[in-house]
Parts: C-alpha cells; structure tokens; sequence
C-alpha cells in the first residue's frame, strides 16, 4: 500500500507503515528526492501495521504495534506516526505503553539521502552521487550534502522535543527508550531541505497527537471559502463535487512571473508536480465554474515563459507557450531540455482558448489588454510554427506532442503507427475555438478588422477541415493525417473534442455521438481513447483503449453543446459511479477500459496520479 502526501512542490511517498526505502519512495522537493530512505524499527525488529491514512493533502496518520522481541512482549505498545509534509517533512512519534510494567527498548530511526532526479526515479535509472555526510552531534542533526556545478542541495535531520536524546551515528538515530505503565513517550524530528546554502525549517511544525492545523495560502483558503458547493440527492455526485474541490486545492502551486507570483494548479501527483501547459489550461478552463483564480494564474505564469527565441534543443518558438517546467539536476545541468520545455502543439491555441474563457466569465479587460502581445505572438506561432508546411493545419514535426503523448498512441486501425509529421485532429478544432474566442475580444475592444480576419480565417478552417479529415466510409472523423496527408482511420476518442470546439457541423455532430457511445468506444464506466476493434487496442495501456476522465469531460461539455443531453449525461453518470471506486472517492489521471459489463468495479491503470488536476 501507498501513501503519498503533498504540498506545493514537496511530496512525500510512504508504505502503509510509514516508511521510505525503494524504487519511487522517499521525500521529493522541486524535482529531487531529499530523503530515499526511512525506517523506523524496534530493537531491530519490523513493527507490525494497526492502521493508516492520509488524513488531508498534506498530512497522514500510522499506527503501529510491536512484535514479539527479547525485551517486550507483543502487542504491548502502540507506536502512532502523525507525518506533515510541506517544503520538508515533520514527523511527531508518540509511543504509549499499554503494559501494566515499565517497558525498555531501543528505537531505530534509519536515514538516507541520494538526491535523485525526479526523471531518474520515474525510470527507475538512479545513477549513484557522491553524497557528503556529516554528523552533527551538538546540533543533534544529520546533514547531506550534494553540490555539482549550479546545482547544490542539502537535506538536515533534526530532532526536536525528545523525551530521551538520541545517539547519532553514520544514517541512524538510536534512541533508548524507558516507559513507565500507561504512559506515552514521544520525539520529534524536522527533515529540512535547501537548494542553496541556507536552510529553512519545514512549513508545518510539532503538531503532537494529531492537531492538524493548516498553514493554507491566502488565496487558496479564499478559493476553499468562496466556491460554490454542491446539493443534490444524487448523493455520490455531491461527495465527488466536493473532493474535486479540495484536490484542487490540494494541488495548487504558487509559482512566479515577471510580476510577482500566482496560483496554479500542478497537473498532479506524484510525478508532475510543478506547471504545465496544456495540464493548467485544462484545469483553468475546467475549474471555472469554481473560481477563476486557476485559470487567471496559468495565464499569467505562462504568458511570463512564453516563447521568445528559436532553440532546438527544448524546442522553444517564439509564441509558443511552454508544455513543462523542471528544477531537477538533469534540467538544470541541460542533460534534459525541460527547464523550460516547449514540445507541444495543443498548449498554444489552448491558450487562446482558455483567454477567451476566462473574458466571458470576469470581463477582466486590465488582465486582457497586459496579454494582447502575448495573444498576438500565440497566434502567430499557430500561423508560422505550429502550421509549418503551409497547409492549413498545426502538427507536430517528429513525434506525438499531443495529449496523447505515448510512442504508440497515433496509430491506424490495424495497429500500425502512424508516420510524422501528424496533424492530430482535435487541435484543429482547438485552433478554430481560439480563433472565434479572440475574434469576440477584438471585436470588444473595437478592433473590428483584426476581429474580422480571424473569423475568416477560422471559418475557412471549418470548411477545409470537415473535407479533409472526414471519413466517409467509416461516417467518423480520422484522428489525423500523416506525413503524406492520408487519413489515419482509427476510431479514438479525438473527435469527440471536436463538438467542444464547435468546428463540427450539426449533422456530423451527431454522427460523431452515435459512434462514440457505441459499445467499442463507451466501456459503461466512460468512453475509451481507442476502440475495442482496433488492432493497438489495449485495456491497460496509456492512451490504447484506456478511459480518461478529463478526456470523457471535454467530450460531454461538446455533447451538451450540441444539444446531446442524454449522451452527455451518460458519461458524467459513469464516471462519478466510477469514482467512487477508486482511492479517496476521486477521479485518478486514468483508468482501465474494460467494459463494466464484466466488471463490477472500474480498474485503476497502474501508475495513474492520483489526485490530478484535469481529473479534479
């Protein structure tokens, strides 16, 4: 069992006894692992699981007893973990003794510290650092120490508030612990951690015996304060509602621009936690209906880090908004482009798009008019960059750099990949949403020529898209065309973003909807991203056959547009059915297409974050 715990860019992975050691476990900060092992033992012996939970976002409880050993007999003393992550880890251990004699045992607290990258991890290809160790015997404190060139960090064991010192020695805290009968001793500890010289103690403090106090953001609590709440007899709706709510809090980030900082939201937990593209957009546009403070901030964090220059090496444009932002080693020391990374196709017109929303909903002009150089320059990378063979539509040069952003997700019907560059078809109708969306702002500000020319140019969109990409045979939309423009003949889960864009006709709209809510496409739990009859299907992959709530939203919003109602409202039926299936009542990133017919629980898909924000 796992449990992961987060705040802002800290997150913390653990064993159902509380404990970090192998493969993706540990205490990670800024896209480093700080601490990569922790255990905790009794006299050098595995403690036995009571209990555990994440109790919020950022904390979690474990409760632990003893198993037999040479000094206490087992299942004499309770050992209770209350754990709280936040720029750092702070743990209070509290061990009562339930015997009606005086126990004594040695209690062993491991440490270790590699300051893994976070890609390293996720690949499971940990290369071995030269890790500075140093005891701290007067500060009653562990330090290790990892510095290359422009690149140092530090993780600083501290124990507080300590019923018994404890006696230090080369990754280990050894306490001799005494407890009276029906008495409870207790200690404490601070992980500090630091990307420079300084280090600065963890955001939450000793919070003994489980009085769980948040130190929220301002804004976020104004968020958790003021969004709408939900009230229904459909009961599980409005226990989903309600964790999506505060998973969006959860997830939320505070992160700079050229002005100060703002709030977004990371794409999710554990391995994206930091902003992203077209994962922010979609959260933005998502979350509106709740506050537009999300949507506000992407656009304003990523406006910041739009692209200026033409470099290769992390595929910046100029006007290209960025797909990922990365603090790790490997980014900062360039062996990986994704200190800024800007390979993707979709996140620029979403932009536009997500722009257009958040007028409608704020009629913030003061934000509009700052971001009318940056809509200028996105437009113009759709025109010159995205569109660089002239033909009319955005694609991507090599490989798939959109959503379905897997090896193998752009294939045809009989499983062969298809070959870049690739116009996948959803962004073109995301072009076009963009298009319209700054159309209707340039019109408000009075700019009727400009207004003019994009409505032109995103109805000649329209009439060369649905010649272009339609299959006849097949009665569907392609989910793109190749490298010689031929029409890539899967049936996805693509076109069903075509409704939300309005590029559709109505006739063709609802083609579309009878087919994506055929058996093959509609598991019963959502619809999946590939059909069953397609030779790269696959229940379990990432993008072949796989349901995705964000995907199975964007496609009912464009259902409901349409008129569709019934149809959309199958969708969102199943999926808040299915989230009461998975961990914590919410939506994880994906899960398994297998049709509910044969199962009587949707299955989760094996590394999926969990919560995560377009899920929320």
């Amino acid at each position: 069992m796992k449990i992961v715990i987060n705040e802002g860019t800290s997150f913390f992975i653990s064993n159902e006894f509380g404990d970090s050691y192998g493969k993706e476990s540990g205490l990670y900060y800024n896209d480093t692992r700080f601490l990569s092992n922790y255990k905790l033992s009794i006299d050098g012996c595995k403690t036995a699981i009571l209990n555990s939970e994440r109790v919020d976002h950022y904390s979690a409880l474990t409760y632990l007893t003893n198993q037999n050993s040479n000094t206490i007999p087992k299942d004499t003393i309770t050992i209770k973990r209350s754990k709280f992550v936040g720029r750092g880890l702070h743990e209070d251990i509290d061990i009562s003794n339930h015997h009606n004699k005086v126990v004594e045992f040695n209690l062993v607290l491991e440490f270790g510290a590699d300051f893994a990258d976070i890609f390293e991890v996720k690949q499971q290809r940990v290369k071995k650092r030269e890790v500075e160790h140093v005891l701290e015997k007067k500060k009653n404190s562990l330090k290790y120490f990892y510095e290359v060139t422009n690149f140092l960090r530090q993780t600083v064991i501290k124990f507080n508030k300590c019923d018994s010192q404890p006696k230090l020695e080369p990754n280990k805290a050894v306490f001799k612990v005494r407890i009276k009968p029906k008495q409870t001793w207790h200690t404490c500890l601070d992980v500090c951690l630091s990307v420079t010289k300084q280090v600065r103690k963890p955001l939450y403090g000793c919070r003994a015996y489980g009085v769980f106090k948040p130190e929220i953001d301002e804004e976020v609590a104004d968020y958790l304060r003021k969004a709408p709440y939900l009230e229904t007899d459909f009961h599980i709706m409005e226990r989903a509602f309600g964790r999506a709510k505060r998973d969006l809090a959860a997830l939320s980030l505070r992160v700079s621009t050229d002005r100060n900082s703002v709030l977004v939201t990371a794409a999710g937990i554990p391995w994206f936690v930091t902003l992203f593209g077209r994962d922010s957009i979609i959260a933005g546009l998502q979350s509106m209906l709740l506050t537009p403070k999300f949507a506000r901030g992407s656009l304003l964090a990523l406006a910041s880090r739009q692209g200026r220059n033409i470099n290769d090496f992390n595929a910046e444009r100029p006007g290209a908004i960025l797909h990922e932002v990365r603090f790790g080693e490997l980014a900062v020391t360039r062996e990986v482009p994704h200190a800024l990374y800007y390979a993707t196709i979709d996140a620029t017109p979403l932009f536009l798009l997500l722009i257009g929303e958040y007028f409608k909903w704020t009629a913030d002009l003061k934000l509009i008019r700052h971001l009318e150089p940056n809509i200028k320059a996105a437009l113009k990378w759709i025109d010159e960059y995205g569109d660089f063979d002239g033909d009319g539509y955005v694609e991507y040069p090599d490989k798939s750099i959109s959503w379905k952003d897997s090896f193998d997700s752009i294939s045809w019907h009989n499983g062969k990949l298809a070959k870049a560059p690739v116009a996948v078809c959803e962004v073109q109708g995301y072009v076009y949403a963009a298009k319209m969306a700054i159309a209707d702002i340039y019109q408000h500000l009075g700019k009727e020529e400009k207004a003019l020319k994009l409505r032109k140019e995103a109805q000649n969109l329209k009439k060369n898209f649905n010649k272009d990409f339609w299959m006849e045979d097949k009665q569907f939309y392609a989910l793109g065309l190749d490298k010689d423009k031929k029409k890539i003949d899967s049936i996805t889960s693509n076109p069903g973003h075509l409704l939300f864009s309005g590029i559709l006709t109505k006739e063709r709209a609802k083609k579309v909807v009878d087919r994506l809510m055929k058996d093959d496409m509609f598991s019963g739990w959502g619809i999946r991203t590939l059909s069953e009859k397609s030779g790269a299907y696959n229940p379990i992959s990432y993008h072949n056959g796989s349901v995705w709530p964000h995907d199975n939203a964007i496609i009912a919003y464009g259902f409901k547009k349409y008129g569709f109602v019934r149809e959309a409202n199958t969708i969102i039926k199943a999926l808040v059915e299915a989230s009461q299936h998975f961990e914590a009542k919410r939506l994880p990133e994906l899960f398994c297409g297998y049709a509910r017919k044969g199962f009587s629980f949707p299955v989760i898909y094996p590394v999926s974050s969990s919560p995560q924000a377009w899920g929320a």
